[in-house]
């Protein structure tokens, strides 16, 4: 994993209560939701299983502002509210995600440290 550019975590989604070190690989377009989403490498990965991918577990997942006017591109306010999703492309490696078959995950937050992502779920 390249470095961490924030941590993912959610308290209202099964397997998202564990903050996840998130690396961006790159800018994608996403016309479904936002327009724009960060394909991300995650770690610790999500376990597949729970959404139809058998063993392979979820390594590489899209990321997608909730809130319409916000942007994951200059972020100014922490935490920042997001959709999560995933593909088989990324499920399997490849840098870009099938835009056509991506699968809602969960809704999560993603904070600047690991520390801020506790405090706040600490408090839940």
């Amino acid at each position: 994993m390249k470095s961490i550019d924030f941590y993912l975590v959610s308290s209202d989604y099964c397997g998202f209560e564990t903050p996840r070190a998130c690396s961006i690989v790159k800018e994608v377009d996403i016309p479904v939701f936002s327009g724009k989403g960060l394909l991300v490498e995650i770690s610790p990965p999500i376990i597949g299983q729970t959404y139809g991918f058998g063993c392979d577990d979820i390594h590489r997942i899209v990321i997608t502002p909730r809130f319409a006017g916000e942007s994951l591109a200059a972020i100014d306010k922490w935490p920042c509210h997001v959709h999560v999703l995933c593909s088989a492309s990324t499920v399997n490696g490849e840098v870009s995600p099938d835009k056509q078959n991506l699968l809602h995950i969960a809704c999560a937050e993603i904070y600047r440290s690991e520390t801020e992502c506790n405090l706040n779920h600490a408090q839940i």
